[in-house]
């Protein structure tokens, strides 16, 4: 029973799904509630088998981030918070660098499963994935900010199922482009370049630099930058 529930508290945690296309998304600390009842779990927890040891540390880890931002995440801070000991950490993940991956890996999942089952009914699918995009860097400042906070060292190739994870979630949307470029290549390189152009708003948005020139909306910084793209690309097809 404890696993179960322990598993169930999990996919609470850690999901971003609880919200519909009509209402905002919830707040850090909506999210933060949900994990808290992790306590509870190792209260009454038992033997876990290795894939429950992994998910309790993948939403302990979430949990740390939301409250402390990237300074929770430190190895005794998720055991204290699993009710596991550091060894059993690392037995697990084999070092933190793994752990992110999968942290990272959770948080994408669930931020497009609510977007992915909202596309299919949206016409304009860049510019619904666009807004959820900034508005995820918004209502999870902690969770999106760790996303990204980590440089790779050039000689560590990163986990082929991480690689393979950021190509499928991209390449769903670069079918968007295929009308206003020649060839898959092109299409690729416009969603990267409107995709770095976007998440350069969120950062200003963030540390406050949008306000000090006089706009400090990035929704509607974002839709601008898109349609002017947009109508460049169609412009270099004619």
């Amino acid at each position: 029973y404890a696993c179960h529930y322990m598993a169930s508290v999990y996919e609470n945690a850690v999901d971003l799904n609880a919200y519909d296309q009509d209402k905002n998304q919830p707040d850090s600390q909506e999210i933060s509630s949900n994990i808290n009842m992790l306590e509870y779990v190792v209260a009454r927890r038992s033997e876990h088998s290795t894939d429950q040891i992994k998910e309790l540390a993948i939403a302990s880890a979430c949990k740390l981030i939301i409250e402390n931002g990237n300074d929770g995440f430190k190895a005794r801070s998720v055991a204290k918070e699993m009710g596991y000991t550091v060894g059993t950490l690392y037995y697990t993940f084999g070092n933190m660098e793994q752990l992110r991956y999968h942290v990272c890996g959770s948080i994408l999942d669930n931020f497009f499963t609510f977007t992915n089952e909202q596309l299919d009914k949206k016409k304009d699918r860049l510019t619904f994935m666009l807004i959820q995009y900034v508005k995820f860097s918004q209502n999870h400042q902690n969770l999106w900010t760790f996303l990204f906070s980590y440089d790779t060292p050039p000689k560590e190739k990163l986990p082929d199922w991480y690689s393979q994870k950021l190509k499928t979630l991209f390449s769903q949307l670069q079918a968007s482009f295929y009308p206003y470029t020649n060839g898959k290549a092109a299409a690729v390189r416009a969603l990267r370049v409107l995709w770095a152009g976007v998440h350069g708003i969120c950062v200003f948005s963030l540390n406050g630099r949008l306000a000090l020139y006089g706009d400090n909306n990035p929704e509607t910084l974002a839709k601008h930058l898109l349609k002017t793209y947009l109508d460049g690309l169609k412009k270099s097809q004619q």
